[in-house]
Order: C-alpha cells, then sequence, then structure tokens
C-alpha cells in the first residue's frame, strides 16, 4: 500500500476530503474578489458588453452569454455590481476545473494521488488568481477539461449519446476561445496512439461531433449573423495577433522554446511542481507503451497547448502567462504522478524509513509552496501598488497625468512617452505616474533583436524620463497577472533637474 493510501483509505473521509478541497478552492478563488474594476484593464468593456448585449469577437462570446443569462435573473444594472457577479462566475468555474481535474486524475491514478492532484490545483497561484478575473481562460480552461473527459467517456462506452455530449462539451470549448480548434486535431490523430480502436466505427462518431461541435458554436455565438462584420474583424485581428506579435515579437528560438516554462509556468506553480511535472511528463514519454490512455491524452493536449503558444510571436505583456493556464491543471497531473511513481520505486531501492518519507515531502512540497504564494497573492489584490500612488498624488496635491494601468480609467495616454514633458509642465502638471505593466516590455524588448523600432524608440523614451527624480512604489509581495504593478511617478515640477544627478538625488523609495 502506498503511503497516501492508508490515510485516505476510508471512502467517507476521501468524500469528505474532496468536499474540503472543493471549498478551499471556492474561498482561496473569492478572497479578495471586489477589488477596483481599474486593477484589471480589459474588465470594464467587458460588463460594458454584458449590459449593452454587444461584443468585439476578439474572443467567442461563451463567457459573456453566460453573464448575460445569470444576470436575466439576478437583473443587475449597476456595473460595479455586475463586474462582481462577473468575477463570482469566473471565480465558481475555478471551483468547477478542481472538481474536473479529480474526476480526469482518477482515471489514471489511485483516489489518494487524484486527491491530491485536485488539492494541488485547488491553490495553484496561476490558476486562483486568475479565476479572480472576468476573463475568458478559466471558462475555457473549464470547457477543454470538461471535452477531455467526455471524450475518454466516448473512447469507454462508444456510444451515440457519449459522441453527442463530447461534441456539446468541445462546442463549449470552441465557443470560450478561438484556439479551441487546436482540440480537434488532438482527437482525430489521437486514435493513432490507440492501435486497438477501431478507426471506422471511431471516424464515423467524429462527423457526428463535429456536427454537434459547430451547432453548439453557431447556437452560443448567433449574434456572428447579425454583426458579420464585427465577427471577421475579431477574428482577423485575433489571428493577426497570433501570427505577428503583439507589441513584442518573442520567438521560440531565441528562448530554446522554454520563455512561458522559466516565464509563466514556474512563477504561475512554483518551481517545484514544475519540475516535478517535467519528470512525469519525461516518465510518460520513457513509457509511453505501458501509459493508459488518459496520460497519453493528457501528454498529447499539454504538449500541443504549450508548443502552439511557444512558436507564435504572441506573448502579450503584462500578463502573458494566462495562455499557459489550459495545461497547468494536467501538468500538476504529471507533477503528482511523479510522486506517485516515487512512491513505487523507494522500495525497491531502499528500506530506509527516510527514503520513505520522500514522497511525503514532495506531496506536501506541491501544496504548501504553492499554497504560501497563492495566499500571499491573494491578501494583496485589494491593497494594490496604484490605490498607494493614488494615495501619494492625493498628500502630493499636483495634477498628475498617468498612463495605462496606472491612477485608473482616466488615464491620459496609452504611453507616457507620447506626450511632450514640456508642454505638460507648462499646462500645470507636475507629475507623470508610470507603470511596469508598460514600460517593462519595452525595457526586455529592447535586448531582443528582430523587434518592431517603436520598441527601441519607445526604450529610449522611458529611459529618459527617468532621469528625472521619481517615487517608486513596489508591491508588498510581487507583481503578478495583472496586479501590482511597479508605479514610478516622476516629478517634472522643475524640468532642470533631469539627467543623472537630478535622478539620484530625487529618487526615493515609499515605505
Amino acid at each position: 500500500m502506498h503511503p497516501l493510501n492508508r490515510l485516505f483509505s476510508d471512502s467517507k473521509f476521501h468524500a469528505l476530503a474532496l468536499l474540503l478541497i472543493l471549498g478551499l478552492s471556492a474561498f482561496l478563488n473569492t478572497y479578495n474578489i471586489n477589488f477596483p474594476d481599474f486593477y484589471h484593464a480589459d474588465e470594464a468593456k467587458k460588463i460594458q458588453f454584458v449590459l449593452s448585449d454587444q461584443q468585439d469577437f476578439r474572443h467567442p462570446i461563451l463567457m459573456l452569454q453566460t453573464a448575460r443569462v445569470i444576470n436575466k435573473v439576478v437583473g443587475l444594472k449597476d456595473s460595479n455590481r455586475l463586474l462582481i457577479l462577473c468575477r463570482m462566475i469566473s471565480a465558481s468555474l475555478g471551483v468547477l476545473i478542481v472538481l474536473l481535474i479529480y474526476a480526469l486524475s482518477r482515471r489514471g491514478l489511485d483516489k489518494d494521488y487524484a486527491l491530491l492532484v485536485t488539492l494541488a490545483v485547488a491553490v495553484s497561484p496561476i490558476l486562483v488568481i486568475h479565476a479572480h478575473y472576468f476573463k475568458e481562460d478559466i471558462i475555457f480552461t473549464a470547457c477543454s477539461f470538461l471535452s477531455l473527459i467526455c471524450f475518454l467517456k466516448l473512447l469507454r462506452e462508444r456510444t451515440t449519446a457519449a459522441t453527442l455530449l463530447w461534441g456539446l462539451a468541445t462546442g463549449l470549448a470552441l465557443s470560450a476561445q478561438y484556439k479551441g480548434v487546436l482540440l480537434i486535431p488532438i482527437y482525430f490523430l489521437f486514435p493513432r496512439v490507440l492501435p486497438d480502436l477501431d478507426r471506422t466505427w471511431f471516424y464515423k462518431q467524429f462527423r457526428i461531433g463535429l456536427a454537434v461541435m459547430a451547432s453548439v458554436f453557431l447556437l452560443v455565438n448567433y449574434p456572428l449573423f447579425l454583426n458579420a462584420g464585427i465577427f471577421f474583424s475579431g477574428l482577423t485581428d485575433e489571428v493577426s495577433h497570433v501570427v505577428s506579435g503583439h507589441t513584442l515579437n518573442v520567438y521560440p528560438f531565441q528562448h530554446w522554446f522554454g520563455f512561458h516554462l522559466v516565464n509563466s509556468l514556474i512563477p504561475g506553480m512554483s518551481l517545484v511542481v514544475t519540475f516535478l511535472a517535467l519528470c512525469g511528463l519525461a516518465v510518460t514519454t520513457w513509457r509511453w507503451k505501458q501509459a493508459v490512455v488518459v496520460d497519453k491524452l493528457l501528454f498529447i493536449y499539454t504538449m500541443v497547448f504549450y508548443f502552439v503558444h511557444e512558436i507564435s510571436p504572441m506573448k502579450t505583456f503584462p500578463d502573458f502567462m494566462r495562455y499557459m493556464i489550459p495545461i497547468v491543471p494536467a501538468l500538476i497531473y504529471f507533477a503528482c504522478k511523479a510522486i506517485s511513481k516515487i512512491s513505487q520505486w523507494m522500495p525497491e531501492y531502499s528500506r530506509k524509513a527516510m527514503v520513505h518519507g520522500v514522497p511525503w515531502a514532495l506531496a506536501g512540497a506541491v501544496f504548501l509552496v504553492p499554497l504560501y504564494d497563492t495566499w500571499q497573492l491573494d491578501s494583496h489584490l485589494i491593497d494594490d501598488t496604484r490605490l498607494q500612488a493614488q494615495q501619494w498624488i492625493d498628500s502630493a496635491q499636483g495634477e498628475t497625468w498617468g498612463e495605462r494601468y496606472t491612477l485608473g480609467k482616466d488615464w491620459k495616454t496609452r504611453y507616457l512617452t507620447e506626450i511632450d514633458i514640456f508642454e505638460a509642465r507648462k499646462s500645470g502638471v507636475a507629475y507623470l505616474a508610470v507603470s511596469s505593466f508598460s514600460y517593462e516590455r519595452f525595457f526586455i524588448g529592447s535586448q531582443w533583436s528582430w523587434q518592431n523600432k517603436d520598441v527601441y524608440e519607445t526604450h529610449k523614451k522611458y529611459m529618459r524620463l527617468f532621469t528625472y527624480p521619481y517615487v517608486e512604489i513596489k508591491p508588498a509581495y510581487k507583481t503578478f497577472a495583472f496586479s501590482n504593478p511597479v508605479i514610478r511617478i516622476i516629478d517634472i515640477r522643475d524640468l532642470q533637474k533631469s539627467g543623472e544627478q537630478g535622478k539620484e538625488s530625487g529618487r526615493r523609495q515609499l515605505e
């Protein structure tokens, strides 16, 4: 019996543990969910879409339609209250992901390790924090894992009902984000790794499933028939960004196909979980013929969604890590799979009690390390650096211009490098507020080749801005996703203080 089996052997305790994990997920996903709407620049537009029954089709509109249906019952008209409701929808879908990964894990792991996967997903920083935002990533991930479960059900039961259910779930994933289309070639090619599968039967069911997917997509996105021009414009813009990048062009060979591994997965899941996930993937590759069907499906799903995003030059700052959200539950599954394998191998190589404690230590690490990170991030969602910046400016009592991601909805311009500082000073402006969510991308991009010349020019303009005295407001914990950027408030009251001398004498750290 494995070490964790002894703890979770009682079925009633097992059911209670699952309920507690779901409760923990709900708590973490909703804690401090009432932060101001301007902390996430995209949410205000989406709330107006819900209220006005409009959309720009930069994403399929399942998320908007879900919010509209629920709001028909609730009847909220105030945008601030509606925003909380919409965030609660995301938080609930985050809990659903936890439940779905448990159902999926039970197909490839013992119930004790399935619970460990569920617990680790429930506390994963990248999932919990993004479950606070009214964005498409969480609903797409929930629909994708529902689709994977239904596909496995189809392979197991081979019934028309299972085919229709799989088509419905996959159609919902397509209706959540356009990248849901990647699920179709995964399913189409998957029989090649299952030599015993009746391919004639499968491809007959596949055609039925495709018809259901298309029907669901068109039903959910029916406004496209009334706004065909807007639909094709939104779709074209998204495809263009995927192919050509967004502000920066992040090419895979510059980062050895590891940009998201280093900059998204390790910060989003923790180093220990990421390392164990890679070990689990390696073991699955090494023992591919012995791998169970769910392992093979999750492996292919993970590889496709990782490398498609890695190959695309689009890594949208500041929150490019959200593109990895769909594979995070699968990676956590493989991390726990690695611990399971270690617990099986340890008795074969050593009888020392200390060695037998390794699986316990690893199991604790994949839960406790992310939990600490998540709790810190959750706790500082409301006490954001932008609130501190506004308080500083109010006390300074000088007219201030801010760029996007700084002082709220009334930002002067997207990037303050676009303004004439001398003209701003003449008009009575005392301070300029800039955000790392804006300037950091240009500092990073300036170190890379093959960028648009505007990237290098904007970097130089920010460098000139930072020769003036400024106050720097840093997060109490760290910057993550769309929360807690570093804010610099630049003092332009005396433009003669430019240069390094002015910078050194005027720079202060807000305590």
